[in-house]
């Protein structure tokens, strides 16, 4: 197998790296997952989840124009939005 070459944003060429192979998760399953599946979702940083939260208030309020409704009811309902994002899709 013939090794590759790819130039970086410097210019130099650095050797591209190997793709990972499929792995099997439990050999006695017979089960085999990709990296991407096979690597744990780490936990989201209470701050970012906050930062989300209050974005997607603002936007909740800016699509009924700012008019009528509350802020904490547009922090709940954001809260929900962003909790069933972060839950994956429903299957």
């Amino acid at each position: 197998m013939a090794s590759s070459n790819r130039a970086s944003r410097t210019g130099t060429v650095a050797a591209a790296r190997p793709r990972r192979k499929t792995r099997t998760a439990d050999p006695r399953a017979g089960v085999t997952a990709t990296d991407t599946s096979a690597t744990a979702v780490a936990p989201i940083p209470d701050d970012l989840r906050r930062e989300w939260v209050a974005e997607a208030a603002y936007y909740i309020a800016e699509r009924r124009g700012f008019r009528g409704g509350s802020p904490d009811d547009d922090w709940c309902q954001a809260e929900t939005e962003i909790a069933q994002l972060l839950a994956g899709p429903r299957h």
